[in-house]
C-alpha cells in the first residue's frame, strides 16, 4: 500500500496546473446490446458551487469545470467548460448559470498569493483545494465518482499545510 507521501504525489501530479489560457463522451450504446442510457440530468439553474472551509479572505478561489473524462483526467484547463475566479468568504458561491445538463467534475483551489498556481512545497500544496466526489485530500477520484449536477454542490476547501 502506498504511503501518504506516495498518495499525495499522483495527487499532486493530477492537480499541478497552471492556469494558462472536460465526460462530453455521451456514448449511445446500441439498444441490441441491452444497455441502458441515463439520460443527462438538466437544470435551468445551472451549476452553482458552494465553497466551504476557507481559512482566510486573500486573493481568489479558482473554480475549474470539466465536462469531459479525458480533460479532467488529464486537467487540460483549456478544455474546461467552466473557469471563474471568486472572492474568498466563508460560503462563497460560484455559479455557472449556462451549465445546464451534467455530469460535470469540478475542481477548486485557493490561489492565497494571486499567482494562479497551486502552490506547493515539498510535495505537498500550501495552498487549500478541492475536487468534488474526493473524500479525503489524497484521492483524485474517477470521472464517474467526482460527477456532480446542476443545482447546488458543497465543497470542502482542505488545506494541507
Amino acid at each position: 500500500m502506498p504511503n501518504t507521501k506516495q498518495r499525495f504525489l499522483g495527487v499532486v501530479a493530477t492537480i499541478a496546473i497552471t492556469i494558462g489560457g472536460a465526460w462530453m463522451a455521451s456514448q449511445i450504446p446500441s439498444s441490441a446490446a441491452g444497455i441502458t442510457v441515463v439520460p443527462k440530468r438538466v437544470s435551468n439553474a445551472g451549476l452553482n458551487i458552494q465553497v466551504n472551509n476557507v481559512r482566510n479572505t486573500r486573493e481568489k478561489i479558482v473554480v475549474i469545470v470539466f465536462d469531459n473524462k479525458a480533460a479532467y483526467q488529464s486537467f487540460d484547463v483549456e478544455r474546461a467548460v467552466g473557469y471563474l475566479e471568486i472572492d474568498p468568504k466563508i460560503g462563497g458561491q460560484a455559479s455557472f448559470p449556462n451549465l445546464t445538463q451534467g455530469p460535470y467534475v469540478v475542481f477548486l483551489f485557493h490561489d492565497e498569493n494571486g499567482n494562479r498556481d497551486l502552490d506547493i512545497n515539498d510535495d505537498t500544496p500550501i495552498e487549500g483545494f478541492a475536487t468534488s466526489g474526493a473524500t479525503d485530500p489524497y484521492e483524485t477520484p474517477s470521472f464517474e465518482k467526482a460527477s456532480v449536477y446542476p443545482g447546488v454542490n458543497s465543497l470542502q476547501m482542505k488545506y494541507l499545510e
